[in-house]
């Protein structure tokens, strides 16, 4: 017994615990996401915007000055990668503005890399500049540095090509660059072309001074980690650069540099269509799985709306089972005070006990509206109690009063809602009764339902797998820059995870019925129509008064009483009963509608009191009834 309640605790234990699991799952992710979005943003606070300022000489040399705005306080440690193009770093100088000065404070190249200093490692393809000073908000680095690196002028244009590392950048860092020509010229003749990183040209300006051209860039770190930048214009502006091609190659840039950035557009496209279907990948599957999951669900619910078997013929009872055990073997119900009636009435057909209908004292502190009780009262020369099933004995202490003959079950509802031992007493005796019940039904034979197991198992896999989807979904979408995206994305996933909670506790709840215990109920509902329409039968036809009086017991649990408790006193001469069995229900039964209207609902409200308080959650979970 103490086993077959520890097993019954300890699948309640998993069960409750896995879904608190879930729950747990859900709350991380939900603060997980919100704590990447948080620092996601933070990030993007604290990373500088930076300037870009490009200078070309009437030579063809370039000067170019790097800025960095910083918003929010920066490491003292800043590192900065100047690309070199394989072209030799000819001048260079760092300094640093603050918020509350307009002039730049130029640093010392050092090689210890003290505070307020900086170091330079050329490459052979890039610069290192490393930078020591404590930075705060509002303060700018400049970067001035010159590279061998000329402009080219061809007999109908000049090109001048130039890159940059965007390292040490954050998504949505604003670049702003600026190319400056010392000579003015035409601003319709000048062309640029930005590639690596999605970029605009905000204008191009000429004045008596010089050329402008301004440009914008909003960085992606899914894009390239560096940008280039192409410039065609005329020669006139760099009249002097020694760089001079004779050849004609303005039509030949302009074709290579329009397919160069279509090709870029393609890739970019192509790029996001893979970042998309990645995403959409995470966010279908689950929504796929339980698709099928509600598929299998649908046509296992479609076996259980399938016609009841035929009954060609009707053993009474269908089955060798106790009417204590018809609801919770054949229904899977729990057990209420219909078996407890059931019992209390099995007593009273073998002579133990005497059950009479009596006015109640106080009708109005119950709950029994009928204005009658039943007073049971001990039998003399009643067969000892060692012949009672376990849990008949447990009926027999509930119903009756060592310190006397007759008890009305309003006395024992007194009793119980006002002494505490005697509320005790009752709740073990019941708790006795219900596990003696169980211990026989786990002696039969059990029907193994694998369809709603594999249901239930392929379910709670599933939404463990969604949640799992869900965490991978999150990153993805950030790592990504899908963010956009992950609101709507997040919403559908957590639906989905809603909704295979909601099929895991229904299928939880469902009764499948296999084809055995579908003609198992359709035998018990066929004997359940037959109580219902007793009157139109001559009884004696099926069997004598003794074994009617035997399946009274199954009509209380099947809630067809009325029919044949009238039926069985009309046809039947009650004087008889005493003659041919132990019965001492006689009295019971002539009282019309003894059974429906006094026995049930006096023991039901006896039960409310006596019946241990459980978790109506964890009840209705497990599909659960109460009496």
């Amino acid at each position: 017994m103490k086993e077959l309640n520890k097993n019954q605790d300890r699948r309640s234990r998993m069960f409750g615990l896995f879904y608190q699991g879930i729950l747990a799952l859900l709350l991380v992710l939900y603060g997980m996401t919100g704590s990447l979005f948080a620092q996601e943003s933070e990030a993007l606070q604290a990373s500088p915007n930076k300037t870009i300022n490009v200078e070309i000489d009437s030579k063809g040399q370039t000067a170019i000055q790097l800025v960095f705005h910083y918003d929010k306080e920066a490491p003292h440690q800043v590192s900065v990668t100047l690309p070199t193009f394989s072209q030799k770093l000819l001048d260079y100088q760092v300094g640093v503005r603050t918020k509350d000065d307009s002039e730049i404070r130029m640093l010392q190249e050092t090689s210890s890399g003290v505070m307020g200093s900086y170091q330079v490692d050329q490459g052979q393809k890039t610069a290192q500049v490393e930078v020591s000073y404590p930075f705060t908000e509002g303060s700018e680095l400049v970067v001035d540095y010159a590279l061998d690196q000329l402009a080219l002028n061809y007999e109908d244009t000049a090109f001048w090509s130039g890159g940059w590392v965007l390292a040490d950048m954050e998504e949505g860092d604003r670049l702003d660059l600026t190319v400056q020509l010392v000579q003015s010229v035409q601003s319709d003749k000048i062309q640029a072309w930005i590639h690596g990183q999605p970029g605009q040209i905000d204008r191009i300006q000429s004045t008596p001074q010089g050329s402008e051209i301004h440009l914008s860039v909003v960085y992606d770190p899914n894009q390239a980690q560096e940008i280039g930048l192409d410039l065609v214009f005329p020669r006139q502006a760099t009249p002097d650069n020694p760089q001079q091609v004779k050849e004609n190659r303005l039509t030949a840039i302009q074709d290579h540099e329009n397919q160069r950035l279509a090709d870029y557009q393609a890739q970019v496209k192509s790029d996001l269509m893979k970042r998309y279907l990645r995403f959409a990948m995470w966010l279908v599957l689950p929504i796929l799985g339980t698709g099928v999951i509600l598929y299998a669900y649908r046509r296992y619910a479609k076996q259980l709306l399938s016609p009841a078997p035929l009954i060609k013929s009707l053993h009474l009872p269908p089955e060798d089972l106790l009417a204590t055990m018809v609801n919770p073997v054949v229904y899977q119900e729990s057990l209420s005070a219909k078996e407890l009636s059931a019992a209390l009435l099995e007593l009273g057909r073998k002579g133990y006990l005497k059950i009479v209908p009596v006015r109640m004292v106080r009708r109005s502190n119950s709950q029994t509206r009928s204005g009658y009780t039943l007073a049971i009262s001990r039998v003399e020369g009643a067969p000892p109690l060692t012949l009672l099933q376990t849990h008949e004995r447990q009926v027999y202490a509930l119903f009756t009063d060592k310190t006397k003959e007759t008890v009305t079950i309003e006395e024992l509802v007194y009793q119980v809602k006002h002494h505490k031992k005697k509320k005790q007493a009752c709740e073990t005796a019941w708790t006795k009764f219900v596990n003696a019940i169980h211990l026989r039904i786990a002696s039969l034979s059990p029907v193994r339902n694998r369809s709603k197991r594999r249901l239930v198992m392929a379910c709670s896999v599933w939404l463990v797998i969604s949640v799992i989807f869900l965490v991978i979904l999150c990153y993805d979408a950030i790592a990504m820059n899908l963010t956009s995206a992950l609101p709507w994305g997040l919403a559908l996933a957590l639906v989905n995870c809603l909704v295979l909670i909601l099929v895991l506790i229904v299928i939880a709840r469902q009764q499948f019925k296999t084809s055995e215990q579908a003609l198992q109920q359709a035998r018990w509902q066929e004997l359940k129509r037959l109580f219902q329409r007793s009157d139109q039968l001559a009884l004696e036809k099926y069997a004598d008064i003794a074994q009617w009086e035997a399946l009274i017991p199954y009509a209380i649990v099947l809630d067809a009483t009325s029919t044949i408790q009238k039926s069985f006193t009309y046809q039947f001469d009650m004087a008889d009963l005493q003659k041919v069995s132990n019965s001492q229900n006689a009295d019971l039964y002539r009282v019309h509608g003894a059974i429906a209207d006094i026995l049930l609902p006096s023991v039901r409200e006896f039960v409310t009191y006596i019946q241990p308080k459980t978790s109506q959650w964890k009840d209705f979970l497990k599909g659960k009834s109460y009496p």
